[in-house]
């Protein structure tokens, strides 16, 4: 969990059968936070918002990770960026989420995912805040 400002990076980190009864199973950004993950895989995580990781008015960078089998009773079961959040993810595989979508933004977040795999979630993969980028391409936040 990192909150107020707190920037850390996270390389080749493993969070398995983590969970939360609120926000981010494995991992919590909160509060103007900025995390980046880099070659992390987060298996089998749960909680109600963000199975593997949830971003609460922060914004989280993956980058070369793998979140699977992660799943959330309300959203997001793979990432879920709530409030004003930006998730950026690059070359990342979200697969197999037993609960939840693959990626969800909800009160004014945004995501952009390039180059990654999104598949098997059983809340849908390529939806919500993701649906346009199906095939195709977006800038950088």
């Amino acid at each position: 969990y990192c909150t107020n400002g707190a920037a850390p990076l996270l390389q080749r980190c493993l969070f398995v059968g983590n969970a939360s009864g609120n926000e981010g199973g494995g991992v919590r950004v909160s509060s103007d936070a900025v995390a980046q993950l880099v070659g992390c895989t987060l298996v089998e995580n749960a909680s109600g918002l963000g199975g593997a990781i949830s971003c609460y008015r922060a914004a989280c960078r993956l980058s070369g990770c793998t979140l699977h089998a992660n799943a959330a009773t309300h959203f997001g079961g793979g990432i879920a960026g709530v409030f004003g959040s930006d998730t950026y993810a690059e070359n990342t595989i979200v697969a197999h989420g037993t609960a939840g979508d693959a990626i969800h933004c909800g009160g004014s977040s945004d995501a952009v995912v390039v180059c990654c795999d999104v598949y098997g979630n059983a809340g849908g993969d390529w939806v919500d805040c993701i649906a346009d980028q199906l095939g195709g391409r977006r800038e950088h936040l």
